[in-house]
């Protein structure tokens, strides 16, 4: 009986005043002022009046009346009465404090004032419409500023208190649509992804599916790809193999396991070569190649140092034959087994076989045909890159054949000059003089070292007393035939260091 007396006399003060809508605004000159509330009326006065400002959205001018009117004399009223004068009393505060959060451009803390009204008084339809009315021109000043994530948060909200409406929805599927677009635009994937999950749960029967699958798979390639940058190549591999399984015809993910398994090849190489573990690192070498065949070049560089560090190409002596035909004088310089026509190119006509060797050796000219005179000019050195000079006077016009012997030389030296910080070690080996990070060097000067038994001394020529310097690995078969000599400053300061190094085969006579 009390819910229907309280609804009645709402009823009643709607009816008696009009309820204006939202958007219509009260102008000051409308309602008068009231600084002071006639005392001694009834309630039923109060409440009419209060009720009339409250509807007309004079809050401040309503309150005072609403406050009189449960203040006054209850007499003969009915609780109805009394309960509605306070349920208008509370929303008037309520809704004042809502208007000046509206008019300070804080309109969604309006909302929870607004909302809060609505449980106080369930049947004021004034709240929703306000409601309504600030996410539509939240909504539309979002859109026009292209701010579509932000449209499609208020439409949201809208719809929440008009769930019948159509228009918020049908706006926040085209924000949606605009927002999805803007962030794969901007090549943001998860945003891009999380919108189009959002639009297929909207509209199921779409294409959306068919789009997120594509971002998922884009998702997960670039996350595969990103693995190549992850120094455990062998992660790497494991995982672009899963993802070749999700997808073997991909192009990019074949490509990236060969990049993956070509480094990984490529790093064991260079590591075993560190370790001069070098028969090894030929063997991974060439399985470099598998993936990287651009790399050739230096895998084939790599292989010829190999081979001097592993005397695989090294000859103690040798035959370098020359045949051909010669009418007048004539000089050539030969280094390996190419020719280099010194004086006389016209004169001469000859071919080559066998080849000398890139390191110091001892020469000797044999003539097997034709009355050639024959005499060496300059002897093979560093200098001319143990090149042989010789020239050639025939007594007359013919053919002839010359067999050219060597055997290597059986001593030789090495001359290094570095900067030192407190120790390094300095590693001899047929072609190569190789030292630690702790060197900064200088100058090198060598004859290449045999690939044989030999002996090695070492002089000091620059570098204090207090500078040792010592053999701590001989050459031997096991190790390539490398020496390694270690010089240990003994001071803090770098040391600028001096060496002349000087090898000697140790057998005295050659087969």
């Amino acid at each position: 009986m009390y819910k229907k007396l309280l609804i009645l006399s709402i009823l009643l003060i709607i009816a008696l005043f009009p309820i204006n809508s939202p958007a219509q605004k009260s102008k000051g000159g409308d309602i008068k002022n009231l600084s002071t509330v006639p005392k001694g009326k009834t309630l039923s006065f109060y409440l009419t009046k209060g009720g009339r400002l409250l509807e007309t959205g004079d809050y401040i001018n309503a309150i005072p009346y609403l406050d009189a009117a449960i203040k006054a004399s209850r007499k003969g009223v009915k609780p109805a009465m009394v309960k509605l004068a306070d349920t208008l009393y509370k929303t008037a505060l309520i809704y004042l404090q809502a208007k000046e959060l509206k008019d300070s451009g804080k309109p969604e803390e309006a909302v929870a004032k607004y909302i809060e009204i609505i449980s106080i008084n369930p049947v004021d339809p004034k709240p929703l419409e306000f409601i309504i009315e600030i996410y539509d021109l939240l909504s539309e000043a979002a859109e026009k500023q292209n701010n579509y994530e932000e449209a499609v948060r208020l439409y949201e909200e809208w719809i929440k208190f008009a769930p019948q409406n159509n228009f918020p929805r049908e706006a926040r599927l085209k924000n949606l649509k605009l927002a999805a677009q803007t962030a794969k635009n901007k090549g943001d994937v998860e945003k891009t992804l999380t919108l189009y999950r959002k639009l297929s749960s909207l509209e199921p029967n779409s294409d959306y599916e068919i789009v997120i699958e594509q971002i998922e798979k884009e998702q997960f390639i670039t996350s595969a790809l990103a693995t190549l940058k992850d120094p455990d190549l062998n992660k790497a591999i494991a995982t672009l193999n899963g993802a070749l399984s999700l997808y073997p015809n991909e192009v990019r993910l074949q490509q990236a396991l060969r990049l993956a398994q070509g480094q990984r090849e490529f790093n064991q190489a260079e590591s075993l070569m560190k370790a001069y573990k070098y028969n090894e690192a030929l063997r991974v070498y060439k399985n470099v190649l598998k993936f990287f065949p651009e790399k050739k070049s230096y895998v084939d560089e790599k292989s010829k140092e190999i081979f001097l560090r592993t005397g695989a190409d090294y000859q103690s002596d040798g035959i370098l034959e020359i045949k051909g035909t010669i009418s007048a004088a004539a000089k050539i310089q030969i280094t390996g087994n190419q020719i280099h026509y010194l004086e006389g190119k016209e004169n001469l006509s000859i071919s080559l076989r066998g080849k000398f060797p890139e390191r110091a050796f001892n020469g000797k000219v044999n003539r097997l045909e034709g009355d050639v005179i024959t005499r060496i000019l300059e002897t093979p050195s560093i200098g001319n890159k143990y090149s042989l000079t010789l020239e050639l006077m025939p007594k007359k016009e013919q053919f002839f054949t010359l067999a050219l012997n060597w055997d290597l030389a059986s001593s030789g030296a090495v001359i290094w000059q570095g900067r030192v910080i407190k120790s390094t070690i300095i590693r001899l080996q047929t072609f190569f003089v190789d030292q630690d990070s702790n060197a900064k060097l200088a100058r090198t000067l060598y004859d290449p070292l045999p690939h044989e038994p030999y002996t090695l001394s070492i002089t000091k020529t620059q570098g204090s007393e207090k500078v040792l310097v010592q053999i701590i690995e001989k050459p031997s078969a096991a190790n390539n035939y490398a020496t390694l000599i270690e010089v240990v400053t003994n001071t803090l300061e770098p040391q600028d260091i001096g060496l002349k190094m000087e090898w000697m085969l140790i057998r005295s006579s050659r087969k």
